[in-house]
């Protein structure tokens, strides 16, 4: 466990009698663990030798990775230290207690550090597929298309009341649309709320939907009422892929 934590690893300890690779499931979901780590090594009774000395890592049902004594020798004589490599196993070997867990510490710092090498890999792989998949993605296009509506001069004369209706109308729309917005944001919120919950909450959906609808009848005919008591009112209309806007002189 301090050789795992030294490797970046949270060791979890848990009470079990498993003994084998055949429970390794019911111990790693005890735990709460995505890993299980399997020690082995047994002394062999009037020998000096220790049997099945190794370790094994497990995830998802099955052993992922194992290091065992061989794997240390054939690591030893690839790097010409030959003369490091201590045997633990039969037939001739000559172990201690301090030895085998050296060993086993050994092989369960290889593996997770092996594994976490593979997890790094793996993610690093994903971000850049995901980068490569956003940079093949079409950009976005922002279309605008600008209308001007010429209003033809009215025969009549104008009628400054119209005008002062018409702003009246559209200030009070805004304002409806504005409250509106707010009733909207309190729709479903709690109220009365204390330690042991809340006691009611607000429905305020439909008064939102009917404020906004007056609103935009209201700042509607505004704007119909400026249009028509001028004689020189011109309408810009500027459509863009998230938003339109409205605008002229009147």
């Amino acid at each position: 466990m301090t050789a795992l934590r030294e490797h970046g690893w949270g060791p979890v300890s848990v009470t079990t009698s498993c003994k084998d690779l055949s429970c390794a499931a019911a111990v790693a979901e005890t735990a709460k663990t995505l890993y299980a780590l399997i020690l082995s090594g047994r002394f062999v009774q009037g020998e000096t030798y220790v049997a099945d000395v190794g370790v094994s890592l497990w995830r998802d049902g099955t052993v992922i990775a194992t290091r065992t004594e061989a794997d240390e020798e054939a690591s030893a004589q690839k790097s010409g230290q030959d003369d490091a490599f201590v045997r633990c196993g039969p037939p001739g070997g000559a172990c201690t207690a301090k030895t085998l867990e050296s060993k086993l510490r050994l092989y369960s710092a290889k593996l997770v550090d092996d594994e976490s090498a593979a997890v790094a890999v793996k993610k690093a792989l994903e971000l850049e597929a995901a980068a490569k998949a956003a940079a093949a993605a079409p950009p976005a296009i922002a279309t605008t298309v600008p209308v001007v509506l010429p209003i033809p001069r009215q025969d009549e004369p104008h009628s400054d009341v119209a005008r002062i209706a018409g702003w009246s109308l559209v200030i009070g729309g805004g304002l409806l649309l504005g409250g509106a917005i707010a009733l909207w944001s309190q729709n479903n919120s709690a109220t009365n709320c204390h330690a042991q919950g809340c006691r009611s909450e607000q429905r305020t959906g439909r008064a939102a939907l009917a404020t906004g609808i007056g609103g935009i009848v209201a700042a509607g005919a505004g704007v119909t009422l400026l249009l028509t008591s001028s004689s020189s009112t011109t309408v810009a209309l500027s459509v863009h892929q998230s938003s339109v806007f409205l605008g002229g002189s009147f």
